[in-house]
């Protein structure tokens, strides 16, 4: 049995134009610390965090890089690309709190 969690997640693509450069954005350090893992008591099995991403126009975006990142501990978990329709999976293991990111080819996070 899976717990079917969906977000959607709204990319930004970026034309750069000659003498602009991007800027690699860095997340500041959360001050928000978790006390404890919660998990619904009617919940068994694993969770899969599903989702989809769409450009500003609302049309999907096809082998988009994206990556699970654990709120808890900071780390990427799992790293995947969306399918031709936009679509992505995530199989989570570990009960916590979750992220999804979508990331351009030098890492840098375009979308939350």
């Amino acid at each position: 049995m899976f717990t079917k969690i969906s977000l959607v997640g709204f990319g930004l693509i970026v034309a750069v134009g000659a003498g602009v450069t991007a800027q690699q954005m860095v997340p500041p350090e959360s001050t928000l610390k978790f006390v404890q893992v919660w998990r619904p008591s009617t919940v068994t099995g694993q969770t899969q965090i599903i989702g989809m991403v769409i450009d500003i126009f609302q049309v999907p975006v096809a082998n988009a890089k994206v990556r699970l990142r654990n709120l808890n501990t900071g780390r990427i978990e799992q790293l995947a690309e969306t399918n031709e329709l936009g679509e992505y999976a995530f199989e989570v293991v570990e009960p916590g709190t979750y992220v999804v990111e979508t990331v351009m080819i030098d890492g840098t996070i375009i979308a939350r």
